[in-house]
């Protein structure tokens, strides 16, 4: 998914930060293999172990990276053209310590939405400003 590569690479040098520095992500998971491609691409995995890290629960709520903590778009919905404003609301409302029973302890979140055949991808990322 040469879209997740190219904004993310994009993003991380615009805000002077890698993919070392996040501490929570929403991902664009309307299809289940998006989070494993996604968190390769994103650089938080080597190609080929994203299912693993998923499957080792390194990105469950209490995990080194926790991801779709909003619960992701298969559960939540995919309302076309607003999921990445939500996805981008989740992470706002997670650096500011505003998620209620999902809330972690995050200084640094990133929001990856998709659209088309992975060749539309937006990059996101909130730090805490505090």
């Amino acid at each position: 998914m040469g879209g997740v590569v190219d904004s993310s690479n994009d993003a991380y040098e615009m805000v002077e930060i890698t993919s070392e520095d996040v501490d929570v992500a929403e991902l664009h998971d309307m299809f289940t293999i998006l989070d494993f491609l996604q968190l390769e691409d994103l650089g938080f995995f080597e190609k080929g172990t994203g299912w693993k890290a998923v499957g080792d629960g390194v990105t469950t709520h209490g995990g080194a990276l926790p991801i779709n903590t909003s619960s992701g778009l298969k559960l939540k919905g995919h309302p076309l053209g607003a999921s990445g404003v939500a996805q981008v609301y989740e992470i706002y409302q997670q650096v500011t310590g505003d998620a209620g029973a999902r809330q972690l302890k995050t200084e640094t979140g990133l929001a990856s939405n998709g659209g088309g055949f992975g060749n539309c991808v937006t990059t996101t990322s909130l730090e805490d400003a505090q």
